[in-house]
């Protein structure tokens, strides 16, 4: 990654496991703190409370950040398989 041009000792792997509520301990979760804090963060200021639902390839690691949130990998699909059936009727 970048981090590694910077220095080797920065070429970590990024920890998916990271806790958010907790300062990082290690430069390992430092690192992946400074990449996935300021994304979920924005995504809370973007949702203002409200209920979320994540679709895609990360839709399921980024709703264990939302408690209540809702996972649908599918949901494009059903949406265009909707507006299918919409424009046969």
């Amino acid at each position: 990654g970048i981090y590694a041009s910077i220095s080797p000792a920065l070429k970590k792997a990024l920890n998916f496991g990271i806790e958010l509520d907790k300062l990082p301990q290690n430069t390992g979760d430092a690192i992946s703190y400074g990449i996935i804090a300021p994304i979920v963060f924005a995504i809370r200021e973007a949702a203002k409370g409200k209920s979320v639902v994540f679709t895609g390839g990360d839709g399921a690691f980024l709703a264990r950040f939302f408690p209540g949130s809702i996972t649908d990998k599918t949901l494009i699909f059903k949406g265009m398989l909707s507006l299918i059936k919409e424009k046969e009727c």
